[in-house]
């Protein structure tokens, strides 16, 4: 080696990829190209509202309807006009009543005497104005209340059950007396029950001994008082008559017994 001349070779060029047997591919350039965009102006269609239709006189007069206030006294001037004819009216809304009317079609004013129909246009005016001015004054009848008739007892007591409020411990008394006999109940509303029931109709109060139906309503108020007795009740809610305001003498007898009790005041 140290005897080995030195020579001057050629300098070679290799690729990397070709000292390890690779081959490059093309490469393609592609080169950007420049695209005008054109842009197109907006065009926004201003439509009208769905509302917007032409509305019938018809339609427009029934809506208005309800903004109209003529009275008795300012009435509302109502005049329609049609291709022939005219039509005149003094309307009170508030009354719904129509104070005056005239029209050209009406004998009165086209025939007395016979003529056009601008002039009888023209005395319907005249008319409506001496209508307004030989107006008759107006007469407020006063009316009583549909609800002031006379009620009747069974109705009343229909209609208060459903203020009761009985209980099993304050149960409620009812009581009707009729023009010979008397029934008494304790009812418990709550629970919708009967804790006592006695009449004069019954025979084991009429019959034992036999006694008269004064006699007996007492004795419905004495088995009543045992009843309480029995069931530990010190305190009704209320005392229900069932629409009676007048104090027979068999009611007489039946609250003297329970008033004993301290139900009612002696």
């Amino acid at each position: 080696m140290d005897n080995m001349a030195l020579m001057n070779a050629p300098m070679l060029h290799f690729k990397n990829s070709a000292l390890f047997g690779i081959h490059p591919n093309s490469f393609v350039c592609f080169q950007a190209r420049s695209r005008s965009i054109t842009k197109k102006p907006l065009l926004v269609e201003a439509r009208g509202r769905a509302n917007t239709r032409t509305e019938s006189a018809k339609i427009r007069n029934r809506r208005m309807l309800k903004k109209y206030n003529g009275t008795a006294t300012h009435p509302r001037l109502s005049v329609f006009c049609s291709d022939r004819q005219l039509y005149a009216m003094l309307v009170d809304d508030k009354n719904r009543s129509c104070l005056f009317y005239g029209s050209t079609l009406q004998k009165s004013i086209r025939q007395d005497p016979s003529c056009t129909t601008l002039e009888a246009a023209q005395r319907v005016g005249e008319a409506l104005v001496k209508a307004c001015i030989t107006k008759k004054p107006l007469l407020v009848e006063a009316r009583g209340r549909a609800n002031t008739r006379t009620e009747s007892a069974k109705i009343r007591n229909r209609r208060m059950l459903k203020k009761y409020n009985g209980t099993a411990t304050h149960p409620r008394l009812s009581v009707f007396c009729s023009d010979r006999q008397l029934y008494a109940m304790l009812v418990d509303d709550k629970n919708r029950s009967c804790l006592f029931y006695g009449s004069t109709l019954q025979k084991s109060i009429r019959q034992d001994p036999s006694c008269t139906t004064l006699e007996a309503a007492q004795r419905v108020g004495e088995a009543l008082v045992k009843a309480c007795d029995d069931l530990n009740i010190k305190e009704i809610s209320s005392y229900d008559r069932n629409g009676l305001h007048k104090r027979g003498e068999k009611l007489k007898a039946f609250e003297t017994a329970i008033s004993s009790y301290g139900f009612l005041p002696r």
